[in-house]
This record gives structure tokens, sequence and C-alpha cells, in this order.
């Protein structure tokens, strides 16, 4: 079988073809899907994408459900997990309503933070970071049960480390550098020419444009019917032990040692009709 994981980023599997802008691992290959996929039509047998969605503008998120339909085989299987928009505001709505008038409540705070800092943030981490930093245990344990754990490093990231020395590692680091100098020409251009407020326009702009952002939100609704405006049938909200794709546990892409890795997720799987 043909699986396809894109923007993978550190959540990865060597059974999978794991896709993603800026690999971690030699396991992973470059590859920036806000252009198109690229893989034969009806080559795959799964394709998968994980809290990926959020991160591009409506239109271009539907572009790229459409490229999920193309490179999927009839009966081919598609899986998407993004944060769950519902969830996300009934738990404002509940830390709203037992918020306490004569006190600060974390809840609310950390309500507050989950529904809108991604959308909004200058910098990275945003209010989210800053608040995960300084938490107390147990303001770090409501967060971890409303997000996730930290992530952990596994055995197979380990061993992408280890590789510090390889072609491509070399050849990352080397496009680093160029990215960078590039960078710090851009802005002494420009702050020469429009001054300090200009070059912050662009840092921020280029923050903005980094795939930090969340750019939209979607629920079971929503969701449920962009599979069904791109051509998906059979659309099934699941549970993170729940899957059609075989053997999808041992994979460990959504269940680490029993625990969900984002538990805010949304999870919708479908097929690509026969006809």
């Amino acid at each position: 079988m043909l699986m396809v994981n894109l923007g993978c980023g550190g959540t990865w599997h060597a059974d999978w073809l794991n896709l993603d802008a800026l690999p971690r691992s030699s396991q992973v290959q470059p590859c920036d899907v806000r252009n198109a996929i690229p893989l034969a039509s009806s080559s795959c047998d799964v394709v998968y994408h994980s809290h990926l969605l959020e991160h591009l503008e409506r239109s271009a998120g539907e572009r790229l459900m459409r490229e999920c339909h193309r490179v999927l085989k009839p009966e081919g299987i598609c899986r998407v997990a993004v944060p769950d928009l519902e969830r996300i505001v009934r738990a404002y709505v509940q830390a709203l309503d037992s918020a306490p008038v004569e006190a600060d409540s974390f809840e609310y705070e950390w309500a507050m933070i989950e529904l809108y800092d991604q959308t909004v943030r200058q910098m990275p981490g945003g209010e989210m970071g800053l608040a995960m930093r300084t938490a107390t245990p147990e303001q770090r344990r409501h967060v971890e049960s409303r997000v996730g754990p930290p992530p952990t490093v596994t055995a197979a990231a380990k061993q992408a480390r280890l590789q510090r020395f390889t072609r491509e590692r070399l050849l990352a680091a080397a496009s680093r550098r160029s990215t960078l100098a590039k960078h710090w020409l851009e802005e002494s251009v420009l702050r020469l020419v429009g001054g300090e407020e200009s070059r912050d326009e662009l840092r921020l702009g280029r923050f903005r444009h980094s795939g930090e952002i969340h750019y939209w939100m979607y629920d079971r609704y929503s969701l449920s019917r962009l599979f069904q405006r791109v051509g998906f049938h059979e659309i099934k909200v699941c549970s993170a032990n729940e899957s059609l794709i075989p053997l999808f546990e041992t994979f460990c892409l959504e269940v680490l040692d029993g625990r969900v890795r984002k538990p805010d997720s949304l999870f919708v799987e479908s097929l690509r009709p026969a006809v």
C-alpha cells in the first residue's frame, strides 16, 4: 500500500511516504503541499494529514483536499485531523460560565488563548507558549488535558539527530545560512529606505507566512461538508483509536503509549468513490 502523510512535522513512520516543507529527518521528503501533491492521479491507497489544514487559508485548504481526492485510488481512504472548533468553543463557554468574578481563572485564560492566540499571534509561540512556560504543575496538567503532553523524542527522531553530517543535513544547513543572509540583506535595505517600522513589518509578514498561524478552523459540520464538496463519500467522524486504515494504531501517529497526542482534535475519514 502507498500511504502518504502530508505535512508530517515530527510525527512520521517509515512505512509511509512522509512529506513536509521542512523535513526533520531523512525519512521525510521535502514538499510544500500548498501548491500540489507531487504524485500521480489514482496512485495512493491512503492520504493522511494532521493539524495541517487549519494552517491554510480556506481556499487553499479546499485545493489541498481536491489534491487528496485526485491522488487517491477509487475507494482510497482520506483521514484528516484538525483542532476541533466545536470542542474549543464549548470549553471556552464552560470556562466563562464558571470563572469567578473576584479572582483570576487560569482555565478561562487558557480557553481564550486556545480559541484565539494562534490566529493573531505576532511572534513564535505567542501567548500559548508563554502560558505553557509559566504554568504551575496543576495548570500544566490542565493544558495537557486540552492539547496533549509536550512532544516526546522518539527513537526514530533520536536516530535522525545522530545523522548530523549526512549530505542532506549539510545541504539543509547551507540553505538556512543562505536564507538568513538573504533576510539580513532585505531588512538592511528596507531599514535604510523605510526605517525601523518598515523592517518590523517585513519581519511580521515573514512570521505570519512561516506556517505557525491558523488561517481557518473547522468543526464536524464544516469539515464534513468540505469532504463532500470535493467529491468524497461515506464521511465519518472518528475517534483517535478508530480508522479504516489497516493497522493504523500500530503507526502511533495519533496515539502513543495509550495517550492521544492532540486531545483537542477532530478526526474525519472518508473514501474516494469507486466511480
